[in-house]
């Protein structure tokens, strides 16, 4: 990228999992230390607190939501598990009704008007 741009590019982790870690590295990058930590330190509080609530929910035996992640003008693309946009989730004890093979680096892998019916 700099190349073509003539700045420098960093890439930060952008799962969940990692959010405090890259508010942390961002930090130091920028020079901001106390507000990254300020940010991370929250990022983890609320992880901490979904993380929590979806052992409660499956600990209750509370029905798991099923969720199509529609995208694309008609609603025929998605993302399936293991994606970064559907990660909250599965993080959140949901299931993901998609079964197609995840589109690498940009998701929106297409699906028929007939897959999603029989996915209900």
């Amino acid at each position: 990228m700099i190349a073509k741009t003539g700045l420098p590019v960093v890439v930060v982790d952008g799962s969940l999992e990692k959010t405090a870690a890259s508010y942390r590295f961002l930090g130091r990058l920028v020079g901001k230390e106390k507000r990254a930590d300020t940010l991370a330190r929250w990022a983890e509080q609320v992880l901490s607190q979904g993380r929590s609530r979806a052992a409660s929910r499956k600990a209750r035996r509370v029905p798991v939501p099923t969720i199509y992640y529609a995208e694309g003008l008609q609603g025929l693309e998605t993302d399936p598990g293991g994606s970064m946009h559907t990660q909250l989730v599965e993080w959140g004890g949901g299931r993901n009704v998609a079964q197609v093979p995840l589109q690498q680096g940009f998701g929106r892998s297409p699906v028929s008007f007939e897959q999603l019916l029989s996915w209900n």
